[in-house]
């Protein structure tokens, strides 16, 4: 066998093995403009001492509009999860996504809040990449890779 096809065997493994990240999007809905200043004053100085807020995005509220598709994605750490946090009162509706360590500023983070779309607040936690309400795509840079490989393999 030779050194190449050997390097490109050992590259693929590797790429296989460590590969995969963790990817989330990352971004938090604007306040609504039909709530008083104070309110939103008071909404962010308690949102901003409480969590890490990703950078604002009129399209994070709504993952099935055509425009959620341009939301800020981050790379999370291998060991983190996606996070996305729902708050519905009355006039307010607001959404934060992202990954859950960074968001939570490393705390201890209390998991018995349940995910669900009745409730406010609802914080919901996910392990695959782009899970916090998104198309999932986890291995489609192994199987481009692979593809490669094997067009290489064959011309060889």
């Amino acid at each position: 066998m030779s050194p190449v096809i050997m390097t490109l065997i050992i590259f693929e493994f590797l790429l296989f093995l460590f590969g995969e990240a963790l990817y989330c999007y990352n971004c938090a809905s604007s306040l609504p403009s039909n709530i008083s200043k104070d309110a939103q004053r008071a909404f962010k100085t308690v949102l901003y001492s409480t969590f890490m807020v990703p950078p604002v995005d009129r399209s994070c509220i709504n993952s099935e509009d055509v425009a959620f598709r341009t939301v800020k994605q981050i790379d999370c750490l291998p060991d983190d999860q996606c996070v996305k946090i729902t708050v519905r009162q009355k006039n307010l509706q607001f959404v934060m996504r992202g990954c859950q360590k960074f968001i939570f500023r490393d705390k201890v983070i209390d998991n018995k809040m349940v995910c669900h779309h009745v409730h406010s607040p609802s914080i919901c936690h996910c392990s695959g990449n782009l899970c916090n309400s998104a198309l999932i795509f986890s291995s489609y840079n192994y199987i481009c890779s692979l593809i490669f490989f094997i067009i290489l393999l064959s011309s060889v």
